[in-house]
């Protein structure tokens, strides 16, 4: 029944996503941070709903007339880029290169959703949203984050 409601619910933002897609940022925050589909047993378990909802999300935001298509450039911005530019170089030197690439594509995957929370996210309500759906994991001094 989880798998259900779970797979109804995400596969049912997905409009939503495309008419508006910063609501995709805010979906992949909560399925990153959430990870609902891990409470399911059945087939949602392994379901690949991350990727389903950035790749729908990326679809809207450059098909999206109402997205401005730009990075704020802020000391921040530039700080990560050049986190992101030294992640890249450090991997081509690991010690281990299998194990190295392998996380390097999980970093690249998450940096490029990142960009693009840095690129919807633009008012106060917006913001506002993304703080309550990182902080609905954690309601209380008492939940061990």
């Amino acid at each position: 029944m989880r798998d259900i409601v779970l797979t109804v619910f995400i596969f049912g933002s997905l409009p939503f996503i495309f008419k508006m897609p910063w609501i995709g940022v805010l979906m992949s925050s909560w399925i990153s941070y959430m990870t609902p589909h891990k409470l399911a047993w059945g087939f949602a378990r392994g379901m690949p709903f991350a990727a389903i909802v950035a790749a729908v999300t990326m679809v809207a935001f450059f098909f999206s007339s109402q997205e401005k298509k730009r990075v704020p450039i802020t000391p921040v911005t530039i700080m990560l880029f050049m986190f992101v530019f030294w992640t890249c170089v450090t991997t081509l030197f690991a010690l281990s290169p299998e194990a190295a690439q392998t996380q390097w594509k999980t970093f690249m995957k998450i940096q490029v959703l990142n960009l693009l929370a840095l690129a919807m996210i633009t008012d106060r309500k917006r913001l506002d949203l993304l703080i309550g759906v990182i902080g609905s994991r954690c309601r209380g001094s008492r939940c061990g984050c």
